[in-house]
This record gives structure tokens, sequence and C-alpha cells, in this order.
């Protein structure tokens, strides 16, 4: 789920080059080429002007725009083919749960429609005509909602990806800020050993804060780094003593004192903790209690069931980010913050 390119990065490679071309054309000392790079130039910037800012809706759109850097481009097709794979692989992963009541026929006849479709969109991105009647015809059946077009059926399938995933989700003894009532349901996967997450996190409640009573954020455990399970069980059981969020931000606080080139040193917790105002007696009992360990072991069986393996991960009513960054998690919020807010 973590890719390097992102449709950020293609644009303002495109306006790079955009101003590499017009250069060239001013330098040329011919005033043809000049005028008509930079009439052309002014247009391509103003349809990136134009973008949507929801990452979806940047995608749909660059798909038909006309690029003037040729690295941009294949770039672009780089970041396509990328989430077409995504897509695909987490469809398929979550139609094989049911593989086991397949017969062998079933089976081939659902790897030959996500092979036919993996097709349709080669040739959409050759700017050919795919037959999706044609697919429909094959394997309608596949698809109860019966879509019109190939981008109605995408969306379908990521509606059904992010459905699949909210059991997984929607776990009622995680750590939960914000009113039930909020129509976004916000789900972070992390690591208080996480580097990472200690950067994510101001920008979590920022994210909350700008958008009061219509976003819930669950916070759920998962640690990856060697030694990183004292200060989870020390998380949750800081909840007895109604100090959890006091807990998690002094580790974050001083996260370089006491996860020493990413691993964990359980003495130098002990000393992180001992200063945060915790009956220390209390939480040091609290945190051998069997329902700690119950709810640790749900997050890891959950993170495994949603193919979680680095930190943080967010899940937005569902729905993964399409690839990593701080821009991506605040347009996958603000998706669904659109969606459930119109």
């Amino acid at each position: 789920m973590r890719r390097q390119t992102d449709a950020h990065e293609v644009v303002e490679q495109e306006r790079a080059g955009i101003d590499r071309r017009t250069e060239e054309a001013r330098q040329s000392g011919d005033p043809r080429r000049r005028e008509i790079v930079e009439n052309l130039a002014a247009e391509r910037g103003l349809e990136l002007d134009l973008l949507p800012d929801d990452l979806a809706g940047k995608v749909q759109s660059l798909q038909h725009y006309d690029f003037m850097d040729d690295a941009a481009r294949a770039r672009f097709e780089e970041l396509m083919d990328q989430l077409r794979d995504q897509l695909l692989q987490s469809y398929f992963n979550q139609m094989s749960e049911g593989m086991q009541n397949m017969s062998p026929e079933q089976m081939a006849r659902m790897k030959d429609m996500l092979s036919e479709l993996n097709q349709m969109l080669d040739q959409r991105e050759r700017g050919e005509e795919p037959d999706f009647d044609g697919f429909m015809e094959r394997y309608g059946d596949f698809f109860p909602g019966n879509p019109q077009s190939l981008d109605e059926l995408l969306e379908q399938m990521a509606q059904s990806m992010a459905a699949k995933n909210l059991p997984a989700l929607a776990s009622e003894q995680a750590p939960s800020f914000g009113p039930a009532s909020a129509k976004v349901h916000l789900v972070e996967f992390f690591d208080p050993a996480c580097e990472t997450c200690a950067a994510f996190f101001p920008h979590v409640k920022k994210l909350m804060a700008a958008h009061p009573d219509r976003i819930r954020l669950s916070l759920r455990h998962v640690p990856f780094h060697p030694g990183s399970e004292v200060a989870v069980r020390a998380l949750e059981a800081s909840r007895q003593q109604g100090k959890y969020l006091q807990v998690l931000e002094g580790l974050y606080a001083r996260q370089d004192s006491w996860v020493i080139q990413h691993q964990v040193q359980a003495d130098r917790v002990w000393a992180v903790l001992g200063g945060l105002g915790l009956d220390m007696d209390k939480l040091r009992a609290d945190m051998n209690a069997p329902e700690v360990g119950q709810r640790l072991a749900r997050d890891m069986d959950d993170a495994r069931l949603l193919g979680v393996t680095k930190t943080p991960e967010f899940f937005a009513n569902g729905r993964p980010m399409p690839s990593f960054g701080l821009e991506q998690l605040q347009t996958l919020v603000g998706e669904e913050l659109r969606r459930a807010y119109p």
C-alpha cells in the first residue's frame, strides 16, 4: 500500500517539465515556437490548476490530460499500474475468502474475469474503447450492483472492499475519540514506538479539530517494534485510570529516550511512565490483566486480516489510503466527509 509515486508528485513533475519546455522555447530564438509553447503551457497550467483536490478525482482527470513532460507521463502510467494492481489484488484476496467453497471451474472463471478486467484497463490506458458490455455479459453475475460503465464497476469494487473491511475495524474495545454519531470513522493501526506514528498524530488531531462532531477516531495497537508490547500494555492499562491520551502523548513526546535504533528499552519506558502522574502499582497490575492480552490479540488478528504490515495505517469508513502520506490521509478523510456531509 505504500508507494513512492503519487498524483501530487506527478503534477509537480509535469509543472517542472512545462517550465523547462517554455524556457527552452524562449532560448531558441524562434518567435513562432515560443508563441506556440507559451500558449500550450498556459492551457496545460490552467488544466492542472483546475484538477480536483481529492486523489480519486485528480487521477481520473489526469487520465484525460495531455502531458507535456514525458517523464511525468511515464510516472503517471506507473501510478495507474500500481493503483490497478492494488485494486485487483485486494478484490481477489477478498473473493478468495470463499474459495474453499468454490469448484475448480468456478475458481478458474473468477481468475479469467480478473484477467479480462485487467485487459480492459490496459486498453483504456492505451486510448482504446474496451468491450465493457461483452465483459458484463460474461461476468455480470460477479457484480450484483449491475454497473453501467467501467468506472462505475471500479467504484463498486472499491465500495465492496471498504464494506468488507468494516467488521475488522468495528472494534468496541478500541480507545475512541469523537462522538459515536460522527459519520466518518477513522481507524488508525499504530505502534507507540513508531517514529512516523508520533509525527502523524498531531495532524490527526488537527483533522478532528477542523471537523468537530464529524470524525470519530479509533486507535488499534500493533506492537511491530521489538519490545513494544510493554508500551502497548501500559497504554491499555492506563485506560483504567482515565489517562490513555495523556500517556500516549507522553510516550510520543519522549519517544527518542526509550526507542533506541528501533529497539524498545523497557526500563526507559518505565522512566517515562513514572513522570505522567499514574498510580504505578495499579498500572503494573492492570497491564497483566487477561482482558489487556485479549484486546491486544484482537488488534493483531484484525491487522493481519486487513493486511496491515506497517504503521501507521489508516482506514476511513473502511477505505484504506491508496498510498502512504499525509496528503493522502487528508484526501481520504476529505472524500469521506464530503460523502457523509454533502
